[in-house]
């Protein structure tokens, strides 16, 4: 395989084992390449899997240590900022509405959030999930927290 402009515009670069194939004195090895570049990306998968679930599992025990970690936990935290995670500060009319679904996306909730000049005593910490073999995405509302 050549490298290739792929749909998405960007260079398709062939793998160490698809070099080795084109030298006729290395064909034998092609497959032990290949082998090896496919167990090697399954490890790394499964790493990143790992410690996906880490970050996670440290954001649900950060959720439980209040206001101030939390923020913290967002702005600080690389892995919440690749997950999108936004923080809102609401009023109570505006959380009866988000209850009752009034809002379909991050956007309109972000826009009532701002429509009145009310005390805004909850916080509604959102996070994205991207579908990348749709092209979409959802916003999700992880949690709500009070204001002391």
């Amino acid at each position: 395989m050549i490298p290739e402009l792929s749909s998405n515009n960007e260079f398709n670069m062939p793998s160490l084992s698809t070099f080795v194939g084109f030298i006729p004195a290395l064909k034998v090895y092609t497959f032990v390449f290949s082998l090896a570049e496919y167990l090697l990306l399954e490890q790394i998968e499964e790493q990143n899997k790992v410690i996906n679930e880490s970050f996670w599992l440290e954001w649900q025990n950060t959720k439980r240590q209040g206001l101030d970690k939390v923020l913290r936990f967002i702005d600080n935290n690389d892995w919440a900022k690749k997950n999108d995670f936004k923080t809102l500060s609401i009023s109570y009319q505006t959380l009866q509405d988000l209850f009752k679904g009034k809002f379909k996306t991050y956007q309109k909730l972000n826009d009532a959030s701002f429509e009145k000049d009310e005390q805004k005593p909850y916080i509604v910490v959102c996070y994205r999930v991207l579908n990348n073999a749709l092209g979409t995405f959802t916003d999700i509302v992880d949690c709500i927290i009070i204001k002391n």
